[in-house]
């Protein structure tokens, strides 16, 4: 955690009087009103990996507040001449310039009308619609339609090898039991051969599927940024007031306002708790020739089927869920200065002419307060989605396989 604060100067106010009498001017009054205002500005601890948290989908949202001031001011100038109609009267004039409108700077109490709640609950509103939103697309089918195609391309080849292990074993089953024992073992081979040249291409396609797959953005989080804002304002007029140097008069009114500014904001994830890329790749079953009482290593099935059922399971859904909500609040009064005008009095006499004027200028005082929370907890809830025609996974049924695999052992052997 950081602190920094420092003064702002530029909250000092002054206008200069100044008049003359029978042109000799007196000397000027400087009138200076100082408000110390004092700027303030509290930080969260650094996050060093902050930029692979923003990659990842993650809280990169870091604690912050602190109070600023700021002054905007355009000087106003005025001017107030008595001329004499006869001789032996004096000429007498008055003249103000600088920050004419001092007292637009409120005290240390401020205007308090507008609503928190009524801000804060605007935003979740519309937060909680963006999150509808995003969840609609989702469940749209928007990302699940590349990940479903990707998921085909692996389970359809795998799918048809699986099926064509089944039926190479109950081919030798059923005909290699009618061959006599001392040509079984070459019935085992030369069928083995010629299944494998038609597995070969299914290997080869579910080999390259799983490498693109894994390649693809499919298994890598995805996730979109939700966020709501609202605000609320309440505006009271201040005034008039009048300030007075001689005969020069000026009025103005204060405009002052509150606004409460609520914004929240989460990132909207979807993630597959997917495995790793374990799948063997390179398996050719032509280099392989099976002996009578192996026809097939059962550690191949497990491996090469029950990995790429892994894939296609753990994939074929994503949870839906917002791992943080983060806030910011902001709080801004603002006090300026309206309808300001200027008169000269009294209007030409017997003995005087009198002229005067000018444009008290313009003063706006502005006060912010804010604060921003990583995490608030806001409660949202957690969805699963299931990729369509990919929930089932009869088709790997290993069980089965190895047990066909017993059951031609032991008819080929008998």
């Amino acid at each position: 955690m950081s602190t920094s604060s420092s003064f702002n100067n530029q909250l000092r106010l002054e206008m200069i009087q100044s008049n003359e009498v029978n042109d000799v001017p007196s000397d000027p009054v400087k009138i200076v009103n100082t408000y110390n205002y004092m700027d303030s500005v509290d930080r969260g601890g650094a996050l060093p990996h902050w930029r692979q948290l923003i990659t990842n989908g993650l809280n990169a949202t870091t604690s912050l507040s602190g109070i600023k001031a700021t002054l905007e001011k355009e000087p106003g100038s005025g001017y107030y001449l008595q001329l004499p109609k006869f001789n032996g009267f004096s000429k007498i004039r008055y003249d103000a310039r600088g920050d004419m409108c001092r007292f637009v700077l409120p005290t240390s109490i401020y205007l308090s009308g507008a609503s928190a709640s009524t801000a804060s609950n605007l935003a979740l509103k519309r937060y909680y619609s963006h999150i509808a939103s995003i969840e609609s697309k989702f469940k749209g089918l928007v990302f699940t339609g590349e990940l479903k195609e990707s998921l085909a391309m692996m389970r359809s080849p795998a799918k048809a090898f699986r099926r064509g292990i089944g039926d190479y074993l109950s081919v030798l089953r059923k005909n290699g039991r009618k061959l006599p024992k001392r040509k079984r073992s070459s019935f085992v081979r030369e069928t083995w051969l010629e299944y494998a040249f038609g597995w070969k291409p299914l290997i080869s396609d579910l080999d390259s599927a799983v490498k693109a797959f894994y390649a693809s953005d499919c298994v890598r989080p995805i996730f979109e940024m939700a966020y709501g804002a609202g605000e609320n304002v309440y505006r009271s007029p201040d005034g008039p007031f009048q300030e007075t140097n001689g005969p020069l008069s000026w009025w103005f009114t204060v405009d002052r306002s509150e606004t409460f500014h609520y914004r929240y904001f989460g990132v909207y994830r979807s993630t597959g708790n997917g495995s790793l890329n374990s799948h063997t790749f390179g398996f050719n079953p032509v280099e392989f020739v099976p002996t009578l009482w192996e026809l097939i290593p059962y550690s191949f099935l497990v491996d090469y089927f029950t990995n790429i059922g892994d894939i296609v399971s753990s994939w074929s859904y994503r949870f839906l869920a917002s791992s943080f909500t983060s806030r910011t609040v902001r709080q801004t009064h603002v006090y300026e200065t309206t309808n300001a005008y200027m008169t000269a009095m009294p209007a030409d006499g017997f003995f005087y002419s009198y002229e005067g004027g000018g444009n008290p200028g313009r003063i706006r005082f502005t006060r912010v307060s804010f604060e921003r929370t990583p995490d608030v907890g806001t409660p949202l809830p957690t969805l699963e989605l299931e990729v369509p025609g990919m929930a089932s996974l009869k088709w790997v049924n290993i069980l089965a396989l190895s047990k066909n695999l017993a059951s031609t052992r032991r008819s080929l052997a008998s």
